[in-house]
């Protein structure tokens, strides 16, 4: 597998795409052909209705990507980390871990969400409580744990992404700067504060205060954020998301392309 280098810093960064919304409208083998096309290496799927329905769906994709030579090695599943029930928790966690398996991945991204209405300081002590356990059971498991910032959810900003991660020793940063930047948090300061704890991403675009845009029509310095992601040494994934169609994939690829001509996607 190719790894992306720029030459003057230690950093390197793959592109992939995210492919759970693209199951509208294209089969298994679809979301394969696209990644060859665009010469990406890398696929990252969801644990939701749309896609990894179950272990046997993981497996059928997991087997799909590397007979196409593409890897599926990270993925989404939301874990409730915020719930009450510890026993409910490791279950979960275990299910994951079974369709890690099952894909060939080692890494898991999850948002926290706030299922019930508790009070913050509430929320925070049952983070602090689950998300230690979380990280270890999924290690156990051979699976490296990450959480995402992201609108709605009760990690959304930069500070709170800190807030969290210094709960537990292990849990990675999933490095959304659109998610970050829409909650007012700085991509850049991001890319220093959280680099020894970056291994993957999100790509999309946005306006702050607005809403997301197709990447490269939005306020995200995405040269920039490269670039300085490469000057910090981080090695990632970065997944364009949000695509509910080939084409916007191709445009966001192409866009990334024209604005850091250094990065090959890979």
């Amino acid at each position: 597998m190719t790894r992306c280098v720029t030459p003057h810093a230690g950093g390197s960064i793959r592109i992939g795409y995210r492919s759970p919304q693209l199951s509208h409208t294209c089969s298994t083998a679809d979301k394969i052909s696209l990644a060859q096309e665009l010469g990406c290496a890398c696929i990252e799927p969801q644990v939701n209705r749309l896609e990894l329905t179950s272990v046997a769906a993981a497996a059928e994709l997991g087997a799909a990507a590397r007979a196409g030579g593409i890897s599926a090695e990270t993925f989404g599943c939301d874990l409730p980390l915020l719930g009450s029930d510890e026993q409910a928790l490791a279950q979960a966690i275990d299910d994951m871990a079974a369709i890690a398996q099952a894909l060939g991945a080692n890494y898991v991204f999850t948002r926290v969400l706030v299922d019930e209405l508790c009070p913050q300081g509430d929320l925070w002590q049952r983070l602090a409580r689950n998300l230690p356990a979380a990280v270890a059971r999924c290690t156990a498991g051979g699976v490296a744990l990450s959480l995402e910032a992201d609108g709605g959810t009760f990690v959304t900003s930069l500070e709170r992404m800190e807030r969290a991660l210094d709960l537990a020793d292990g849990a990675l940063a999933n490095f959304d700067p659109c998610n970050l930047y829409l909650a007012g948090s700085d991509p850049l300061l991001a890319v220093q504060r959280l680099a020894p704890r970056i291994r993957s991403g999100h790509i999309k675009d946005g306006v702050y205060g607005q809403h997301e845009v197709p990447v490269g029509s939005g306020e995200l310095d995405w040269a920039g954020i490269l670039d300085a992601m490469v000057e910090a040494g981080i090695d990632a994934t970065m997944h364009v998301e949000h695509c509910k169609q080939p084409d916007q994939v191709r445009s966001a690829i192409a866009h990334l392309r024209t604005v850091m001509p250094a990065l090959a996607v890979c």
